[in-house]
């Protein structure tokens, strides 16, 4: 704008010319270049007898882009700075540089296992980069140790158990032999319900495993046929009665075996 506005000084000066003589001092009323518009200050330029003023136009109802303004006597008119220019098209992109040096290889780790000891209390890894004094990743500490939890339940046997057998109308038992959890047990032979009957003592006092097995063995003959090897098997629970199949049957109850 400001280039404007000294154009436009100039082009007054050019109107109302005055020519200093040359050596000499500018006529009154000229600067030192021989024109007659004076500088009153930065916005305000006096040019001759006519009093013609040029003060800046900023941007507004006369100038948009601001401008100067031009006063002669009574007259003013304004000299208006031309609008912004439409941005020109990007430039073609440059030639693409050299490329750079080659970076300096990486190095590489060397990790090792930390026992527990003065680096890491509780053991860890060590990791050494290059010729450097190696740094520890050491496990945490153990956590608190939680409170005692219950006590499982424990049951011991007080009882003397009796594995009753009867024997079915036809069949003939011989050689009859008990065993409790592999140790052989008492059997006593007598009438159960108007049968033939064995009963063999279990001795459970003092047990706690929860279930125990017994097994008998015997030959058994049907209405004087070939007597032929067999095998029972029950299950005993120590402190919640008895069981076969692995049904319980009652604290103190044990069924009849028949065979």
């Amino acid at each position: 704008m400001r280039k404007l506005a000294l154009s436009a000084v100039a082009c007054l000066a050019l109107i109302v010319p005055t020519t200093a003589q040359a050596g000499g001092p500018p006529p009154k009323g000229h600067d030192e270049h021989g024109s007659s518009c004076l500088k009153k200050d930065d916005h305000t330029a006096q040019c001759g007898k006519d009093n013609i003023q040029v003060v800046n136009e900023p941007p507004g109802a006369n100038c948009p882009n601001g401008g100067v303004k031009i006063i002669a006597n009574r007259h003013v008119s304004s000299v208006c700075n031309g609008a912004t220019g439409t941005p020109g098209a990007p430039g073609a992109p440059g030639t693409p540089g050299a490329p750079g040096a080659p970076g300096t290889p990486g190095a590489t780790p060397v990790i090792n296992t930390v026992p527990p000891g003065a680096n890491c209390a509780t053991g860890g890894i060590s990791v050494t980069i290059n010729n450097s004094a190696p740094f520890y990743l050491c496990n945490g500490a153990n956590g608190l140790r939680g409170p005692q939890g219950p006590a499982a339940p424990t049951c011991a046997s007080q009882r003397v158990a009796t594995w009753r057998i009867i024997v079915k109308r036809g069949h003939t038992i011989s050689n009859l032999t008990a065993y409790f959890e592999g140790v052989r047990t008492t059997v006593r032979q007598g009438r159960l319900s108007g049968h033939t009957g064995y009963f063999v003592r279990i001795d459970l006092r003092g047990l706690s495993k929860g279930v125990y097995g017994g097994r008998i063995f015997y030959m058994v003959s049907v209405n004087g046929h070939r007597a032929v090897r067999n095998t029972q098997v029950h299950l005993f629970r120590t402190c919640y009665g008895n069981v076969r199949g692995g049904i319980a049957a009652g604290l103190n109850r044990i069924p009849y075996t028949p065979i």
